[in-house]
């Protein structure tokens, strides 16, 4: 076995704009709910076949191909990205991409931005994305068989003298069977990743990884796997396997399905001859340590290479980059941290404003279906009031208790996002949560304006006008003001704004407190912090501050981040304010964010807690207390609110 460690990735070298995050938080979410049944299924794929197309008609991608189309066979229609500086004669060094989506959804639009840029850093002229069927119209083999009519289309009609084939997911699956079908003139290099290879999900990395992986899991893949075999929704026969008395036809349909599911052309990972498929092509598989899907690509590069690799249990454990390779030129790239692995040119993917925006509508799009989860779990009444021209907030009253609630005692939760994401629908679940807990009246979230649409001080004027409200319009004689992340800031500087009429408590969890990411955690808790790093943090501010999404100067951002209104952490009179205020903080001691719940608890209180180089060590829980002010530290969570 040849393995290189490094010990330090450049962070850059991940996707860490705050929208791919939250995306995959929201996919979690979604994900048990995948398919459930048809309706579900074809809602849910036309809302997200629709924005790829949104998304696929706008990207820098207009800016350096040229696109067309290309009819590959009676049934696939090829779209074709080609550099702007490649012949037209010919394709002569090309990639051919295959694109995920559970084998059902996505398409080649969503695509257009990644792969062009995967196949420019490659040195191809250019990349082509089958639109191949998917189930459950089109059951397997019906993909593969598109995959390949467009390899041989680019071999033939096409000219393409080197082809080189990626894929992600179960496009990963797709470019391993392609592998299979083309051994008599393959690709001349294949990229796999975070591939599906094993559509039988026997990798024990579903439960080593079950509480690390955003999105997938054992009976999500399960489910894709029946629809994509069987062409059918019916999964529960799957599930029923082995019950008393199951119909003969349900017993017929299930081994059915386990004999497709270990077919090689289905699970390349069963395919005998690997190595000798993969002897006259170089591989490349990228998986991250923390995903689903890692014993996938461990055993596939395994039976390719014929090297004893280390045990799952081993490989999570390690969390740095690993980099394994063989003599054949076969790569195996684990990444730490991130829940699935993508290309490196994903590094770029969400810092373009239109990428952006499209990330937004998606986790918009998700958000109403969580709101009407959480809506259903804790049976309150909802209406939605305009409390300022610019704002509207949901009011949630009547939340499902076995307390009665105080009268005039009402909750003020600001939502999270980088002030540039989210909306109230998706912290319904929490603020519900808290207000009945809390024997609160009802809870009030404000629908602030998001950056960089609308900068400072855009969303702190529309929690003001929430706050105002709430104190003469709903006659609310007790306010708690309570705020996750950049929520959190909201809450503070609302808190500094209204000294004269304060909340009656403050509550902050993990809060974004300083906008010069000055604080020494970033640093500290670099490695085991999953959402906010540096990068992404410095990005939400400087669209908070500037309200544009363009970067400003780090001299700027140090200049506009220091007013105490945008940055609570800097006010002089914090003690002054919550002289009267109760104050909560909750924070994770592996979190980028603990600076700033410390720093602010100090100054508030008065007290010195242990340097911060120490705090992050501790592995047990800690209570901290002065005159009302709480500051609670939580070891093993990402983020306090979670």
């Amino acid at each position: 076995m040849s393995a290189s460690v490094a010990s330090t990735v450049p962070r850059s070298y991940y996707p860490t704009l705050l929208a791919r995050n939250v995306l995959k938080t929201t996919l979690k979410r979604m994900a048990n709910n995948f398919a459930q049944n048809e309706r579900v299924f074809w809602r849910d794929r036309a809302v997200i076949d629709s924005i790829s197309k949104d998304i696929g008609q706008r990207g820098t991608w207009k800016e350096r191909c040229d696109l067309s189309f290309a009819k590959v066979s009676p049934y696939c229609t090829a779209h074709i990205l080609r550099s702007r500086g490649a012949a037209s004669t010919s394709l002569s060094k090309w990639m051919l991409y295959l694109h995920g989506g559970y084998f059902c959804l996505f398409s080649p639009e969503y695509y257009y931005e990644v792969a062009s840029k995967l196949a420019e850093e490659s040195g191809c002229e250019g990349v082509i994305i089958p639109h191949y069927r998917r189930p459950p119209e089109h059951n397997a083999p019906a993909a593969l068989d598109d995959c390949v009519r467009t390899y041989q289309w680019m071999r033939t009609k096409g000219g393409a003298e080197k082809v080189a084939v990626a894929g992600d997911s179960a496009g990963g699956n797709l470019g391993a069977a392609l592998m299979l079908k083309t051994q008599d003139r393959p690709p001349e290099a294949c990229c796999l990743c975070s591939p599906y290879l094993d559509l039988t999900n026997a990798s024990d990395s579903y439960r080593i990884n079950r509480d690390t992986d955003p999105i997938v899991s054992d009976e999500l893949n399960h489910k894709v796997a029946w629809i994509y075999l069987q062409g059918a929704f019916d999964y529960d026969s799957l599930k029923k396997e082995g019950k008393p008395h199951q119909p003969f036809g349900t017993q017929s349909r299930v081994a059915e399905f386990h004999t497709a599911a270990q077919n090689p052309l289905a699970s390349p990972l069963y395919a005998p001859n690997l190595p000798e498929v993969f002897s006259q092509t170089p591989l490349q598989i990228q998986a991250s340590l923390s995903e689903a899907l890692l014993s996938d690509s461990v055993r596939f590069y395994s039976k390719v290479t014929g090297e004893l690799m280390p045990s799952t249990e081993d490989l999570v454990r390690h969390n740095e980059y690993i980099r394994f390779s063989s003599p054949q030129g076969h790569v195996l790239e684990l990444f730490p941290k991130e829940g699935h692995a993508f290309p490196r040119v994903a590094k770029t993917i969400g810092q373009s404003q239109v990428t952006f925006m499209a990330d937004r509508t998606l986790a918009n799009w998700f958000g109403r279906y969580l709101g009407k989860y959480w809506q259903r779990k804790y049976k309150f009444e909802l209406k939605k009031v305009e409390v300022s021209p610019s704002c509207t907030a949901h009011v949630l009253t009547r939340i499902a208790t076995q307390v009665t609630p105080e009268p005039s005692r009402w909750l003020m939760f600001l939502h999270g996002g980088g002030f540039c994401m989210l909306d109230p629908r998706f912290y319904y679940g929490l603020a519900a949560h808290i207000a009945r807990d809390g024997r609160f009246e009802g809870v009030v979230i404000p629908d602030f304006r998001l950056s960089p649409d609308f900068g400072y001080p855009a969303q702190l004027e529309d929690c003001l006008s929430t706050y105002k409200w709430m104190r003469e319009d709903q006659k609310a004689g007790k306010v708690a003001i309570a705020g996750d992340s950049s929520g959190g800031n909201l809450a503070a500087a609302v808190t500094l704004k209204k000294k004269d009429t304060p909340p009656e408590a403050v509550a902050l969890l993990s809060p974004f407190l300083d906008m010069t990411i000055s604080g020494k955690t970033y640093d500290l808790n670099a490695d085991t912090d999953r959402l906010v790093s540096k990068t992404n943090a410095t990005r939400a501010a400087e669209m908070y501050v500037s309200g544009k999404f363009e970067p400003i100067p780090a001299e700027e951002l140090k200049k506009k981040g220091s007013n105490a209104f945008v940055s609570p952490l800097f006010a002089k009179n914090l003690p002054a304010v919550f002289n009267s205020t109760k104050l909560l903080i909750h924070a994770s001691l592996s979190e980028a964010l603990l600076c700033d719940s410390v720093n602010f608890y100090e100054k508030v209180s008065g007290t010195s807690l242990p340097p911060l180089s120490e705090l992050v060590k501790q592995k047990e829980y800690s209570r901290h207390e002065k005159n009302g002010k709480v500051l609670e530290l939580f070891p093993n969570q990402p983020h306090a609110f979670e």
